[in-house]
């Protein structure tokens, strides 16, 4: 029987199936952001929560990069019950969306996040970025955060050879496309 064309559907299927080249308008709601400001710094919203196969559940929040080091929105995931002081010292992540040249308004960074089972028996937060390189050509690179084990392991992947199975998760709800931020003026 064919999938219904639902809202949740088209917001995880446009961005697979439309080249990466410009904003994907993706129907309201089809991505699932809670946006819950977060106490101690109202600048964070959390946008997320995941619950690993550990029973650890985790806390996806959007928001300026803390430490002053990169332009545009950071991505931070934290245990849920670290507190709010955990922000502090965290990594930022690059957050969904686009990051645009200040000269000449060109993309040089984007990329699609998304949270959940991102892979079979994976829990985590998988990034399907592309950065452009100083030749001119488009670099694919597939990170994943994997939230599934005691410990957090990251891993990088050249390509984008797993983004079907990513959307197949998606398609049957397990995981969920994260909403794209503004894009945001980055180098110079």
């Amino acid at each position: 029987m064919p999938r219904p064309l639902t809202p949740a559907f088209l917001g995880a299927i446009l961005p697979l199936l439309l080249p990466m080249a410009g904003p994907m308008p993706v129907p309201s709601g089809a991505r699932g952001a809670i946006a819950v400001q977060h106490n101690k710094h109202p600048e964070l919203t959390e946008v997320r929560r995941i619950s690993a196969p550990t029973g650890i559940e985790w806390m996806l929040l959007t928001g300026p990069d803390l430490r002053g080091g990169r332009a545009g929105r950071a991505l931070y995931i934290m245990k849920a019950d670290a507190g709010a002081h955990a922000v502090e010292g965290m990594q930022p992540w690059h957050a969904p969306g686009r990051l645009l040249d200040r000269k000449d308004n060109q993309c040089y960074y984007e990329a699609h996040v998304f949270a959940g089972e991102v892979l079979p028996d994976t829990v985590g937060v998988i990034w399907y970025d592309r950065s452009l390189m100083p030749d001119g050509q488009w670099r694919e690179n597939t990170t994943l955060l994997n939230l599934s084990g005691p410990v957090p392991d990251t891993l990088v992947f050249f390509g984008h050879g797993r983004r079907s199975t990513t959307a197949q998760m998606a398609f049957s709800g397990r995981c969920a496309l994260l909403d794209s931020v503004e894009p945001a003026q980055g180098r110079d």
